[in-house]
């Protein structure tokens, strides 16, 4: 978005509300209506955004990248729609998906952590519900500690890949990171960073303490996913190798990491089936 154009045509509360949301970035934004409240004329007297009281020219439009359009008047929608449709730049219509182009999804900045939260437009409150559910739950600071853990990546390829390079970023993020970030002046946060988990490294090396192989078997209870116990979801999280039977719900299996590799030992009446004893060696050989 930086620099580029962007277009919203009537100055109304939902316009303002994604003109917020375009003032995060640095797009140029354009605002077109005959009338402008305090707001709008806020943000064009410090430059923010710029006003024009006539309708966008098609030259104008062709050269956004997209629109919006917030007028209440429907004939009007529908007829600055048809210029954007003309000139080929993808528009919005707020609160109108099916004439829209795209739609926005609430979004948690904590840049460069970005959460996106959508309902394809079926449940807009929904989506706002759970917004602010989760920024509850995400620390302002998730952002900074992102950007100060991204220069310990060449630190931990130090560490043998899967469950040793998980648990060291565990320990960055739960404990190590938080800490400095609460106790550190921000100009000492990154080096301090650095050295604790460099020191980490070094007392695991050290030390020998190397990660335990084991297997754990978990429930699948009656299928459901929302019904695993939460000791049983962690484990799926953080598991390596998954063997499954073909009992458990795919739902279940949602629940595993997407870079775990998954074996299926189930056993199928009249049809082909893995014995119990190579499951017993499947489950040796992967630990």
């Amino acid at each position: 978005m930086a620099g580029q154009p962007v277009i919203i045509c009537g100055a109304s509360k939902d316009s303002l509300a994604k003109i917020r949301l375009l003032l995060k970035t640095s797009a140029k934004i354009t605002v077109y209506d005959t009338e402008f409240g305090a707001e709008y004329l806020r943000l064009a007297t410090i430059k923010a955004i710029r006003l024009e009281t006539n309708e966008p020219a098609s030259d104008a439009i062709k050269a956004a990248v997209f629109g919006y359009i917030g007028y209440e008047d429907i004939q009007m929608r529908r007829r600055i729609r048809a210029l954007f449709i003309a000139a080929g730049t993808p528009v919005c219509l707020i609160d109108d998906k099916d004439n829209s182009d795209f739609i926005t999804p609430a979004i948690i900045d904590r840049a460069p952590v970005t959460i996106a939260i959508g309902s394809e437009g079926f449940a807009p409150v929904l989506v706002r519900y759970l917004k602010a559910r989760i920024e509850a739950i995400v620390p302002l600071s998730a952002g900074r500690l992102a950007r100060l853990a991204g220069g310990l990546r060449g630190l931990a390829t130090s560490l043998s890949q899967g469950a040793a390079r998980r648990q060291f970023w565990t320990e960055i993020f739960d404990r190590i990171g938080p800490d400095i970030l609460q106790k550190m002046p921000p100009e000492k946060q990154g080096n301090a960073l650095y050295q604790a988990a460099k020191d980490h490294i070094e007392m695991v090396q050290d030390t020998n303490i190397s990660c335990p192989d084991f297997v754990t078997f978990v429930s699948a209870g009656p299928g459901d996913a929302g019904m695993i116990t939460r000791d049983g979801q962690a484990v799926l999280h953080d598991a390596d190798i998954i063997l499954h039977d073909r009992l458990v719900h795919p739902s279940v299996l949602e629940l595993c990491r997407r870079e775990a590799e998954f074996i299926d030992v189930g056993k199928r009446g009249f049809g082909a089936s893995m014995p119990q004893p190579s499951i017993h060696d499947q489950l040796i050989t992967a630990a």
